[in-house]
């Protein structure tokens, strides 16, 4: 609470220098974040698989629950799809630019 209190009466100069003496996080930081990230979504992605896999076998009256489940399903499918899609803007990716050359 007293951090809290302290943060907000800076001014935005003083949040600004402060946030530049700390500086970016290092990149074993970066990597252990990325990797919660990426585990956390890999579960809830094999959870909601088992779950419509389970649901395949005993049916339910109630279709709400399993379409929930399924855009679930299907959202973090495609967040970690677009992890492995390289960067258009990133100048080392040469697989466009071979295109744009013929």
């Amino acid at each position: 609470m007293v951090k809290t209190q302290a943060a907000t009466s800076l001014s935005l100069a003083d949040l600004t220098a402060l946030s530049e003496t700390f500086g970016p996080p290092s990149r074993s930081t970066r990597d252990i974040l990325w990797l919660v990230v990426v585990v956390s979504f890999a579960i809830v992605m094999v959870g909601s698989f088992a779950t419509m896999a389970i649901s395949a076998f005993y049916p339910s009256t109630n279709a709400t629950g399993i379409q929930i489940v399924l855009t679930t399903f299907s959202s973090v499918v495609s967040f970690l799809a677009g992890l492995f899609t390289p960067n258009p803007m990133d100048s080392r990716n040469t697989a466009g630019s071979d295109r744009a050359n013929s």
